[in-house]
C-alpha cells in the first residue's frame, strides 16, 4: 500500500512540476515576444531599444534553458502523467481548480497555527507573572499581524472560486464538475469542526471521477443526520425524566407514609402539640410539592405499573 501511494504522489508531483515549469516557460516566451515588438517598433525610443536589447541578451538564455527543461519534465511523465498533464494544460477549470487547492491548504496552516497560539493565550490566561504576560502580548500582537495574510488568502481562494463558477456557467469546465464551496468572510476565524472551509469537495483530483458519499454532498442528508441526532438526544433526555420521575414518586410516597404514620402516632394521645404542629405544616408542604411535580411532569407518557403519588386527588385539591 505504501509503495503504490507513494507512486502515485510521485506522478501527481511530477505533473505539478511540469505544469510549474509549464508556465514558467509561457511567461518568459510572453515577455521575449513583449521585448521582440520593442526591437521592431520603429517608434519605439532609443531608450527603450536599448533596454529592450540588454534584457534579450539574458532572457533569451533563460528562455531556452526553460523549454529544455519543460521537454525533459515532459519525456518523465510516462504515458498515463501525460495524458493527465494534457488535460490540465488544456482546461482553465483544472488549472484554477488546482491553485484552490494549494491556496486552501495554506489557508487551513495558517488556521491551524492561529488556533494553537490562542490556545496558549487561554493557557495563560490566570497566570500573573510578568514575564508571560510580556509573552501573551507579543502573541496576542503576532496574531493580529498574521490575520490580514489570512483573509487575503481567504479572498483569494474566492476569487479562484468565481472563476470556476464563470467557467462552468460559460460550459468550459468538464463534465460533472463540482465547484467547491465558497468561504465565509465573516465567519473565517469562528470556524466549528464541521464548517465548510475545512472540506475539500471539488478540489480533490477525484471528486470529478467518484460518487461522493450522500453526507458529505447533500445538504438534505446532513440536516437530516442532525436531527436524528437530535432525536436520539431526546429519546435518551425522555429517558432519564421518566426515570426521575419514577424516583420522584417512590421519594413522595415513602416521605408521605412516614409522616402520616408520626401524625396518627402523635395524634393518638401525645401531648407535643409543637412537634404535631411542625409535622402537619411539613405534610402541607409536601403536598404542594407533589402538586408542582405533578403539573411539571404531566406532559410526559403515562407508564403502566407506574406508582401514583401517595397523596390523594382530594388532598392534592
Amino acid at each position: 500500500m505504501y509503495s503504490i501511494g507513494q507512486s502515485k504522489n510521485a506522478g501527481k508531483n511530477a505533473v505539478e512540476e511540469a505544469l510549474r515549469l509549464r508556465k514558467s516557460c509561457d511567461a518568459s516566451r510572453a515577455r521575449v515576444a513583449q521585448l521582440d515588438a520593442i526591437l521592431t517598433d520603429t517608434n519605439a525610443p532609443l531608450y527603450e531599444v536599448a533596454e529592450a536589447e540588454l534584457e534579450l541578451e539574458r532572457l533569451r538564455p533563460k528562455f531556452k534553458k526553460a523549454l529544455a527543461e519543460v521537454s525533459q519534465q515532459e519525456r518523465l511523465l510516462g504515458v498515463e502523467g501525460m495524458a493527465q498533464y494534457r488535460h490540465l494544460v488544456s482546461s482553465l477549470f483544472l488549472q484554477a481548480r488546482m491553485n484552490a487547492l494549494t491556496v486552501k491548504t495554506r489557508l487551513h496552516e495558517k488556521l491551524h497555527a492561529r488556533k494553537f497560539e490562542f490556545d496558549r493565550i487561554e493557557r495563560s490566561f490566570c497566570r500573573q507573572q510578568f514575564n508571560e504576560r510580556k509573552i501573551v502580548t507579543h502573541t496576542e500582537d503576532s496574531i493580529k499581524r498574521r490575520d490580514p495574510g489570512i483573509q487575503c488568502l481567504a479572498r483569494s481562494y474566492n476569487e479562484l472560486h468565481k472563476k470556476m463558477v464563470d467557467l462552468v456557467r460559460t460550459k468550459r469546465a468538464p463534465r460533472n464538475a463540482v465547484i467547491p464551496s465558497e468561504i465565509d468572510m465573516k465567519h473565517l476565524f469562528k470556524l466549528d469542526v464541521d464548517d465548510n472551509i475545512w472540506q475539500d469537495i471539488g478540489l480533490d483530483e477525484m471528486t470529478d471521477l467518484e460518487e461522493l458519499p450522500l453526507w458529505l454532498c447533500d445538504e438534505g442528508v446532513r440536516k437530516g443526520i442532525q436531527a436524528k441526532l437530535e432525536l436520539d438526544q431526546c429519546n435518551k433526555e425522555l429517558h432519564h425524566l421518566t426515570h426521575e420521575r419514577k424516583t420522584l414518586r417512590e421519594w413522595m410516597a415513602e416521605e408521605w407514609d412516614v409522616l402520616c404514620t408520626t401524625i396518627e402516632d402523635l395524634d393518638g394521645g401525645s401531648n407535643n402539640k409543637d412537634l404535631l404542629y411542625q409535622l402537619t405544616e411539613s405534610k402541607q408542604n409536601l403536598l404542594h410539592l407533589c402538586v408542582r411535580w405533578d403539573s411539571a411532569l404531566e406532559s410526559l407518557p403515562v407508564i403502566r405499573g407506574l406508582n401514583t403519588w401517595e397523596p390523594t386527588t382530594e388532598e392534592l385539591k
